[in-house]
Parts: C-alpha cells; structure tokens; sequence
C-alpha cells in the first residue's frame, strides 16, 4: 500500500475512492491506465504530428508545399514523418528548404533500389538546403537534377552547423556543384552511396563534387564524382572521408586537402583528372592506402607546402608530370610514405 502524498491534491477526479489516508489498489489502477492513455495521445494534441506519409505529387504538388504543410506543427517523439515521392520527373517551384525544429524526424524518400526514377528538377533555384543548426532525417533514393544553366545553382548546401542523411542520391547538372558542406556542418551517407552525375556542360569555378569548409565534415564512403571542377575539395580545417570512391575527369585536383584539412581516400579509385589526382597542400593530410590514380594531367599522388600524405599500397600511372611527388614550392618538410 502506497501512503497518499500531498501533491495528488491537483488530480480531482481522477481518484474515485479514497480510504483514510490510503489508496485501493483499484485506484492505483485508474492513474497508471490514465498515465497510459496520456501517453498514447500525444500525438492527438492539437499541433503535434504522430507518424505519417505526405505524398507528393498526389497531395502536395512539390516537396517544399509538403513541408509547409507541417512548418507550424511539433512532431512526437519516435513518429517519422514521410515525404513519399512517386517515381516521374516532378519539377519543384522552388527550393528545398529545411528548417524545422524536428527536421530529424522528417524524410524525403523516393525509390532507394532505383534513384533515377525519381527526380526532383530544380530550375533557377539551389536544390535542397538545410541551414540553421538543422538535423535533417534526410533523403533517400532521389535525383536531384539542375538546369545546366544557372552558373551559382547547387544541389545540396549544409550551413551553420546543420547535418544531413543521404542514402542512394544521384545529383546532375547543378553548374555550382554538387554539395556544400560549411560552417561547422556535416553529411554522411548509407548504406548505398551518392552518385555525382556531373556539374552540368558549363561548370562555374568551385564546383566541386563534394565542398566542405569552415570546420565541416563528410563521410560518403563509396562516392561516385564525375565531370566536376574538383572532385572532393576539403578546406579550413575540414575533414572528408570518401574511401571506396570513384572520382573522374576532374577539370582540376581530383581530391584536394588544403588549409589544415585532412582527407581519407584509401582503396578508391582516381583517373582522367586535367589536374592533380590527389593533392595535399597548406599543412593539410591525406590518407590515400591501396588508391589507384591513372592519366592524371599534372601528378598522381602530390604533397606539398608542409603537407604529408599516406600512399601505402597506392599505384599510379600516366601522370602528366610525375606519378608521386612529394614535393612542391620549395617546402622540403612535405612528405610521402
């Protein structure tokens, strides 16, 4: 028998039969069943969503419409909240915007074991953005696909120490780049990897595969980067991680840690780059174990400006100008090994 304690004097009603200074096991009962039933309804309060499915295009004409939607309403906890997209080419009227405060629970999700047949075409905006300290549940089997025209479009901006998802993305034609990590943000991916398509026919200067800066990171194991300035680009004490990769025809550096970052690239594969296959320059590092860098335009595997470099079991050829460098600019404490 539990004694009755002053604080259930706020309760009336929920107490049927009190007995002297005692609760009946009845009663004991009645609370936990009343508890329950709080809990249970949570999700039924005015303004909080339980777990649900927002189809676009058969309810919401695009995926920004859907999340407006929901931009005025909490999410419970444990519920996910499910942008289904439809297989089709489905032009969105604007950008993607990610910002609500339980953008962790929500997902926009297309078909995970065939991404290209579910794509999200943006003309004359950036793709998707998540920004202001936002966690985003992420996405999963889409294409995100440019104009091939606006020189400053981007597929993917994380900002302001915001984090991303992606499982099974292919991104094309986006003239800006790809994605772009900055400000302490952050992406990972799995288990099935991004696809880089291209930066479109035109690319602008710094559109990179893959941008993280300002103390970002990425881990995007198996990423695939075709037809860009840089492939992987890592700058201002920022950290990459892209083993298993295959990055392509770069019109510049390949995979390029520069001003203090640091960059894994083990048991990947970099070829057809106009630049340097892997370059590590600025007092910066790159893990590059078991790699293969073929036809690079300037050198295979380059370190310098006090900068260091693991190649351990790597192999290069065709280089245009060395396959491994270890030096560059006069800075002789640079290394490889």
């Amino acid at each position: 028998m539990f004694t009755l304690q002053s604080d259930v004097s706020p309760l009336p009603g929920r107490i049927s039969v009190i007995e002297g200074d005692y609760l009946r096991s009845s009663d004991l009962t009645a609370l936990q069943s009343q508890a329950d039933a709080n809990t249970s309804d949570i999700a039924a309060v005015p303004g909080v969503l339980g777990t649900q499915v927002l189809n676009v295009p058969g309810v919401y004409a695009d995926v920004q419409t859907a999340l407006d939607s929901i931009a005025g309403s909490r999410i419970a906890p444990d519920a996910i909240v499910t942008i289904q997209v439809a297989p089709g080419l489905w032009p969105q009227a604007s950008s993607v915007l990610i910002t609500h405060p339980d953008a962790r629970q929500i997902e926009i999700v297309g078909d995970i074991a065939a991404p290209q047949t579910t794509i999200l075409q943006f003309a004359g905006t950036d793709g998707v953005v998540v920004t202001d300290n936002t966690h985003f549940g992420g996405l999963y089997g889409v294409t995100l696909q440019g104009d091939d025209a606006d020189a400053a479009q981007r597929a993917l901006t994380v900002e302001n120490g915001s984090s991303v998802w992606l499982n099974a993305v292919d991104i094309d034609d986006f003239r800006g780049g790809a994605m772009h990590m900055a400000s302490g943000s952050w992406v990972r991916s799995g288990p099935n990897p991004v696809r880089v398509l291209g930066c479109g026919t035109a690319f602008s200067p710094g559109a990179h595969g893959l941008r993280v800066t300002g103390g970002s990171s990425a881990e995007l194991l198996g990423l695939e980067v075709t037809g860009c300035e840089d492939s992987v680009y890592a700058n201002y004490s920022s950290y990459a991680d892209v083993s298993y990769g295959i990055m392509t025809f770069a019109a510049q550096e390949s995979v390029h840690a520069i001003h203090g970052s640091y960059i894994r690239v083990d048991y990947a594969s970099v070829s057809f780059g106009a630049g340097t296959g892997v370059r590590a320059s600025r007092f910066s590092g790159i893990e590059a174990s078991a790699t293969t860098c073929d036809n690079s335009g300037q050198y295979g595997f380059f370190a310098d400006q006090m900068s260091w470099m693991d190649t351990l079991g790597s192999t290069a050829s065709g280089s245009g100008i060395a396959d491994f460098a270890p030096l560059g600019e006069g800075w002789s404490n640079s290394f490889l090994q």
